[in-house]
């Protein structure tokens, strides 16, 4: 027994590495590791910094709690946003690339509730100008949960059915408290700052209809805007399915997102979609494809013509260039 329980935990005690993404400036790649503990039962996460130049990965942050470590380069590429576990709450924490004092931000009680780290609605981005950050966060937890009876969504079952998911924003000196942007009571998130820093582009369901599975497709996603001060959000792009996972063009004159046609099974097909930044011309771009592919990255723009996108096949990930022609093409080194 005890040889089929050191079988088991060998299988099981494998490192994973998840999240790549590049520096904005220079030639330096950060990710994720992540292992399992088996006492206690939990995952710790390190954060790395590898410089193609010689080679060598540097721990930023070691062995946080977690399965992952939500994280996004300042415009700059000197330091990196992240948010760790704090005790019972969590931190955000500004780490320079190059070494030196980490600047922590703890989150205020009271103020929201947990910032989120999913693959749907999360949200960790700078500013352009390097001066501010956006999260999504849910809402603070309210002293008395509604009964069910009176308001369904909030059967307990579901992601966050009390305490909403909304779009904060907060100075990355801590000067002043977190600041919603979206609006109370529904779920707002994967959203991303324009380019030039006056918009930015959000996946929220306003419609009053809601189901259990955090990533249920089904739901009446559409795309809306608003300004970083807060305000009067817009409405982009409604139907006929849902509209997912936005990314600005590099030159801000679109935006790129993944959608479906109808409000079909939970793993529904979505593809590849563009519209203008004022909501017109929407196309679709991948339609002739039957894959579908994985969420937008923050970097999945390789250029004003085309998107780098993985796409399921079979049991393996392939990575495509979408061009905005229409062309989909396999990227190979």
């Amino acid at each position: 027994m005890s040889a089929d329980r050191e079988r088991i935990r060998g299988i099981l005690s494998y490192h994973t590495i998840a999240a790549p993404l590049w520096a904005p400036v220079g030639r330096r790649l950060a990710y994720v590791t992540t292992f399992p503990e088996f006492e206690p039962s939990r995952y710790r996460s390190t954060l790395w910094v590898v410089d193609l130049a010689g080679g060598q990965s540097r721990a930023l942050v070691e062995q946080a709690e977690g399965a992952s470590v939500p994280f996004a380069w300042s415009p700059d590429g000197a330091s990196i946003a992240c948010v760790l576990k704090a005790g019972e709450g969590q931190e955000l924490r500004i780490v320079p690339v190059d070494g030196g004092e980490a600047h922590t931000l703890p989150v205020p009680e009271g103020v929201h509730g947990p910032i989120l780290s999913d693959e749907f609605f999360a949200t960790l981005e700078w500013s352009p100008d390097g001066t501010r950050l956006l999260y999504a966060a849910q809402e603070p937890a309210p002293e008395h949960a509604p009964d069910p009876a009176v308001d369904p969504r909030n059967d307990g079952e579901g992601y966050g059915e009390i305490q909403r998911v909304r779009l904060w924003v907060r100075d990355r000196t801590g000067a002043n408290p977190p600041r919603p942007i979206s609006s109370p009571g529904y779920h707002s998130g994967a959203a991303r700052w324009s380019p030039d820093g006056s918009r930015i582009v959000f996946v929220s369901n306003r419609s009053g209809r809601e189901e259990g599975l955090r990533h249920n497709w089904r739901q009446p996603f559409d795309l809306w805007t608003v300004a970083p001060d807060g305000g009067s959000e817009a409405l982009l792009l409604r139907g006929p399915g849902p509209n997912l996972f936005p990314g600005w063009r590099p030159d801000g004159e679109q935006i790129a997102f993944l959608a479906g046609d109808r409000f079909g099974p939970h793993a529904d097909v979505l593809n590849v979609h563009v519209v203008n930044a004022d909501g017109r011309g929407r196309r679709a771009l991948s339609a002739a494809l039957d894959r579908c592919p994985d969420r937008l990255s923050a970097q999945a723009w390789l250029d004003s013509a085309g998107l780098a996108l993985t796409f399921d096949d079979g049991a393996r990930n392939v990575v495509k260039r979408v061009g905005l022609d229409g062309r989909v093409e396999d990227l190979r080194a």
